[in-house]
């Protein structure tokens, strides 16, 4: 067993019980981190920092705070796992196997009544850009030419080359896989 401990009895909210620091040998620069902190005044919860340098400067890049949640880009997960950037780079979620979903969201609860899942964007409704963008590009060239279904930000789509727009009744793009009518207020899993 190895442990790291601090004792006193001054610590409050924040402060860094213990921390494991990793080094490049011959010039002994500090490469990466990992931090225990206190996660409330009682000391009786804590979080983990990872930390790693660039351009000599130690910075914090994920935390898992004391109920769980991992922030990435952020000192204040709100969600399970919660990332924020202000760079292009996105979100990515990719898989290499030939079956299965890459990304799967089920509520269990019977009695469930909120969002499936929720896309939000702090820009004006408008045209210029999709909100929700679908499409089979063997090669990702991007030219959007394989498009399969997109929703732009003022709610128009486009789908398997027919286009409508001003928020069209999406339940027509859907077909169940045994071709019977899906009829409307039926729960679908997508």
């Amino acid at each position: 067993t190895f442990a790291i401990s601090r004792s006193r009895d001054d610590l409050s909210t924040n402060d860094q019980v213990g921390a494991i620091d990793f080094f490049e040998g011959k010039s002994h620069v500090k490469t990466a981190q990992i931090r225990a902190t206190t996660a409330s005044a009682n000391i009786d919860s804590g979080n983990l920092l990872f930390h790693t340098t660039t351009g000599g400067t130690l910075s914090e890049r994920m935390r898992i705070i004391s109920t769980g949640k991992v922030g990435i880009g952020t000192t204040d997960p709100s969600g399970l796992l919660h990332s924020v950037s202000s760079s292009s780079t996105p979100l990515m979620a990719q898989i290499s196997h030939s079956s299965n979903e890459i990304i799967y969201a089920e509520a269990q609860a019977e009695d469930y009544s909120g969002r499936g899942i929720a896309i939000h964007t702090n820009t004006d409704a408008g045209t210029g850009y999709n909100l929700l963008y679908l499409r089979a590009d063997e090669n990702n060239s991007g030219s959007g030419q394989n498009a399969l279904w997109r929703v732009q930000g003022n709610g128009g789509t486009y789908a398997d080359n027919s286009y409508s727009s001003g928020g069209a009744d999406y339940a027509e793009y859907f077909e169940s896989k045994n071709g019977n009518e899906i009829v409307v207020g039926t729960t679908v899993k997508l």
